[in-house]
């Protein structure tokens, strides 16, 4: 395996470094880093020149602007940065809304960067297990602990992909450090197609993410 980081925002500043920054080598890239605690994201980014935006509902830093993260319309125009990040973020009941926002404000070609507690997650049903099934043997690239990672998730990718056109690219980055490894956390990696998010419909139910106490990162 290619290692893994110790920490969400490890994982997700790995996924930047390895995979964005390559690619935006001209440009200026620009991270939301949505519900984002004491900020780790700007302090690990930030100095390798990265322009991190951090946002939650409490200012911990100076750096971060107090908001709600599912209406960032005062902050944050329509497909404006690279990756928008929710490292153990999702705690409210209309997580669906932040999740959407974040579409909105990827660019064409972003991502939606997730990591959560694994055990949040509900068991898929046999449907969304089937559709996963199905993805798996379209793309037979992908790599074992992704896949479980993409069932473990299931319910949440299959509303993100239905409702929002976001394509689920998680085993593209397996066993890289921009997974977690362990068996606590579920990490999702969704990039932006050109339309996605363009008048979309709730098609299918977001699923209820069950509560879990953790500390704020």
């Amino acid at each position: 395996a290619g290692g893994g980081a110790a920490r969400p925002a490890h994982a997700a500043a790995a996924f930047v470094k390895g995979v964005v920054l390559p690619r935006r080598a001209k440009d200026k890239v620009v991270v939301a880093d949505l519900g984002c605690g004491d900020a780790e994201l700007h302090a690990t980014l930030g100095p390798v020149g990265v322009d991190v935006r951090s946002f939650d509902l409490f200012t911990a830093k100076p750096c971060v602007v107090a908001a709600d993260i599912a209406n960032l319309r005062d902050f944050l125009d329509d497909a404006c940065v690279d990756v928008a990040v929710f490292c153990l973020a999702l705690m409210g009941t209309d997580y669906a809304k932040a999740i959407t926002e974040a579409c909105r404000v990827a660019k064409p070609g972003g991502y939606v960067y997730i990591v959560e507690v694994r055990s949040r997650f509900p068991e898929a049903t046999k449907q969304q297990r089937d559709d996963g099934a199905s993805a798996s043997k379209a793309n037979k690239a992908k790599a074992k602990a992704a896949k479980r990672a993409i069932m473990e998730g299931t319910s949440l990718v299959h509303a993100c992909e239905r409702n929002l056109g976001l394509v689920n690219v998680t085993h593209l980055h397996a066993n890289t450090p921009a997974v977690m490894p362990n068996d606590f956390f579920v990490t999702l990696i969704f990039q932006k197609k050109a339309n996605a998010g363009v008048g979309a419909k709730s098609a299918v139910p977001w699923p209820t993410l069950k509560a879990c106490e953790y500390k704020r990162r």
